[in-house]
């Protein structure tokens, strides 16, 4: 039985505040359970002060199957043991389209941690079993500066991104320019001004396609989409059942928990507007995942109202706990949902 050791990126103990053990062994239960490697004696192991992913497989799992692992946000590097020697695993040619840190390139005060928000994408394509599936379309509903746009361009979807404030859009939208401009990559923008009916506006967009030539620009281009709205009225200006992911990092902020809505905190009114609006986007059989700071939403609450909203949540695997600390006031969780 083949025996393997991932190497966990070293500078994820500080991101996870000492829960890093058991968020790593989560996202590996997830992805093996849904790319069938039927992953045996999982663990994290310590050698030579350095931390790994420890993990054994069948012997009809092939080595090129294993290597899909090097997209689990933990994994910095894969080996095979193999009589005391760790040889490494070969990635696949497609891993990343972008060297697998694009995400990580841009920096800014309150940005999610880039692989953080790697492991909810990991997570929400093992929720709906749509790994090996290219060209997923991905949406955001609470993009920033666009962290998740940028990892989803490095996996080669397409990705459309939803943010209330312009500014945070109209830097987004430059980064991603002067990225397409400097990779000399082929590409293409259109600016749009988006209204309901009767004049009002909904939000402004902007819409790129790139590829790598000029005939691929034409054939098959990829996109990303930016637009500067309302998150919660989403669903008026985004095409219904279209996306195969939704992923959303919650506002963490607990000093105006409970001011105005008695004592209810912001973040669960948030959630109540975003999950209809987040059914009537994903296509069937479509994941969402969801982050928040538990101080003001917790996971069996945020769990019941996506199943309240017509979702199923995928529960499975949460023999570990996954909530961890970000920063004073603030430890963070997460939920995925399949509709």
């Amino acid at each position: 039985m083949p025996s393997y050791l991932a190497l966990i990126n070293p500078k994820l103990a500080r991101t996870y505040g000492g829960s890093e053990d058991a968020l790593a062994l989560f996202e590996l239960s997830v992805m093996a359970e849904s790319l069938q490697l039927g992953l045996d004696d999982a663990d994290v192991k310590t050698l030579g002060g350095v931390k790994y992913l420890s993990f054994a497989t069948p012997e009809n799992v092939l080595t090129t199957e294993i290597a899909h692992l090097l997209r689990h946000s933990f994994v910095y590097a894969l080996f095979e043991e193999s009589g005391g020697a760790l040889l490494p695993v070969e990635p696949p040619d497609n891993l990343w389209k972008f060297g697998g840190d694009l995400a990580g390139i841009l920096k800014y005060s309150g940005k999610t941690n880039e692989l953080f928000t790697r492991l909810l994408v990991n997570a929400a394509l093992s929720a709906g079993g749509l790994w090996g599936k290219d060209r997923l379309r991905v949406l955001d509903l609470l993009c920033g500066k666009g962290t998740t746009l940028l990892e989803c361009m490095d996996r080669g979807f397409d990705a459309a991104g939803v943010e209330v404030s312009p500014v945070y859009c109209k830097e987004l939208r430059a980064f991603t320019k002067r990225f397409l401009e400097q990779g000399k990559l082929r590409h293409g923008e259109r600016a749009e001004k988006l209204s309901a009916p009767g004049g009002v506006k909904l939000a402004d967009a902007w819409h790129f396609e790139y590829a790598r030539t000029k005939d691929e620009l034409k054939s098959s281009p990829s996109h990303i989409d930016i637009y500067a709205g309302d998150s919660t009225r989403a669903d008026a200006f985004l095409k219904k059942n279209s996306f195969d992911l939704i992923v959303a990092d919650l506002p963490y902020g607990v000093q105006h928990a409970g001011k105005g809505h008695g004592s209810i905190s912001p973040a669960v009114k948030l959630l109540e507007k975003l999950l209809p609006v987040c059914g009537g986007l994903l296509r069937r059989g479509g994941a969402m995942a969801v982050s928040f700071n538990t101080l003001t939403l917790k996971r069996t609450q945020a769990e019941e109202m996506m199943a309240g909203a017509g979702l199923t949540v995928h529960a499975a695997e949460r023999t570990h706990d996954t909530d961890h600390r970000v920063e004073q006031g603030i430890t963070r969780d997460f939920s995925v949902a399949v509709l």
